[in-house]
């Protein structure tokens, strides 16, 4: 870990131990204290790790810092969610925390879900930059009904389109799932090494030879504006998307996609008209 890296560590920490009052952690409050928060000490202890090495830690001393204590001191800190990402981050520990809970959904914010309210019928939604779907508009879940309500990996648009992809119903064209892949890879550039998305590339890649081919291209960052997907019973619709970059969520991005023509409207004026098709 760099100096300042030890010193930014080191300042967010003693920040948040004077935020915490011994009473919030069962705590007696005994005699005058000199901190307005928790001693040292009792960090250490609540926290499982030695008062020389905690010291250390906070004098922005350079010493390695594992995930799991990191995320002993945030349970205690009671860190939100930024914070407990900033916190990996200024310990510069390479496994950085998922952006999602233990079944991969994020809870959105009340102001993007408003967004996708408005677009209505329009297909919009929201993902991570592994296109784990965050959130959706009422016209993406018409076309993508089984995604918004599943967990994991299951959850995640270019796992299940790749596993279409390789039956006889399609969801999207080849060359737009490659395009996902060339995005998810340029996202990878950033977490090359991290468990986590380690077992995520191999889940993906194991899952369709479609992805795999595209994986193993080595190409990166290609989102093209064009593309179809296929919406049984009316057949293959042509759209037209835009990607826009969120700092709501650390990576994440919003992707409206719009019938890119006069019949293209038509048709998918049909998919709504049945109620939307089935994806699962």
């Amino acid at each position: 870990m760099s100096g300042e890296r030890s010193s930014e560590l080191g300042a967010f920490l003693r920040a948040r131990r004077d935020a915490l009052p011994p009473e919030a952690v069962g705590l007696p409050r005994t005699g005058p204290r000199r901190v307005p928060g928790l001693r040292r000490e009792e960090v250490a202890a609540l926290a499982g790790v030695g008062l020389t090495w905690y010291t250390w830690l906070e004098q922005g001393r350079r010493i390695s810092v594992s995930t799991q204590v990191l995320d002993a001191l945030a349970r205690l800190f009671r860190l939100t969610g930024e914070e407990h990402d900033y916190l990996y981050r200024v310990a510069g520990v390479p496994a950085a925390r998922s952006a999602g809970d233990a079944d991969g959904v994020v809870e959105i914010d009340a102001v993007t879900r408003r967004v996708l309210d408005r677009f209505g019928t329009t297909p919009a939604a929201v993902f991570t930059e592994r296109y784990d779907l965050i959130s959706a508009s009422e016209g993406f879940r018409l076309v993508f009904r089984g995604i918004a309500g599943n967990t994991g990996l299951d959850r995640n648009a270019l796992y299940k389109m790749g596993r279409a992809a390789d039956t006889r119903h399609p969801v999207t064209d080849p060359d737009y799932l490659a395009a996902m892949v060339t995005q998810v890879r340029h996202a990878y550039g950033r977490h090359v090494g991290e468990p986590e998305w380690e077992r995520f590339i191999t889940a993906i890649t194991g899952s369709s030879r479609v992805i795999a081919a595209a994986w193993e291209s080595q190409e990166v960052g290609h989102f093209p504006g064009e593309h179809r997907f296929h919406c049984p019973p009316i057949g293959w619709i042509r759209f037209s998307s835009a990607r826009y970059l969120l700092d709501r969520f650390d990576g994440s991005f919003l992707t409206v996609y719009l019938p890119a023509d006069e019949e293209a409207e038509q048709r998918f004026a049909e998919v709504v008209r049945h109620g939307g098709v089935s994806f699962t």
